[in-house]
């Protein structure tokens, strides 16, 4: 009887491990937007300066203090290269709704963005990284849009702020 209760062992901790392992990982969201260039969302709540998962992704709570990160990276074998501003070239993030953007602290996407053009270079394997931190306690509840720009181009998800 001992040697089963042996045997079953190693397959509940594995089990009991693997449930606790999602518990505090953000909501994520992937996708290829250019070839070979993979840009990346992660919503995570800040209490008491740590990051805690939203219980549900793609869902947080009004009051909440939150932190969004974004990545850009070049999984080619091949530089990625741009031409625009310079504002082109600096992975931002927004949240907004209705054409109204919450404000933010960090790598906030700027309004507009006049300066002259410039070449921008993401190398092969690069992986860059923005964060933001936004303040929910005076928003209204809702679907907002949740973006990251980088190289021309916006990533875009939705993000409910709910009571």
């Amino acid at each position: 009887m001992k040697k089963w209760y042996f045997a079953l062992l190693p397959a509940l901790l594995l089990a009991a491990c693997s449930q606790s392992e999602g518990k505090d990982k953000p909501a994520f969201y992937e996708e290829e937007l250019i070839p070979n260039i993979i840009y990346t969302l992660a919503v995570q709540y800040v209490v008491d300066g740590k990051l805690t998962a939203p219980p549900v992704p793609g869902k947080v709570e009004k009051g909440q203090m939150i932190q969004v990160t974004a990545t850009v990276e070049n999984t080619g074998d091949n530089d990625y290269t741009f031409g625009g501003t310079p504002c082109d070239g600096d992975l931002t993030i927004a949240i907004n709704k209705g054409g109204v953007k919450l404000s933010g602290a960090g790598d906030i996407t700027a309004d507009f963005c006049i300066q002259s053009y410039v070449e921008h270079t993401l190398k092969a394997g690069e992986k860059i990284t923005a964060s933001a931190e936004f303040n929910l306690d005076d928003v209204e509840t809702g679907v907002y849009k949740l973006s990251s720009s980088y190289a021309k181009k916006r990533f875009v998800k939705e993000l409910e702020i709910t009571d």
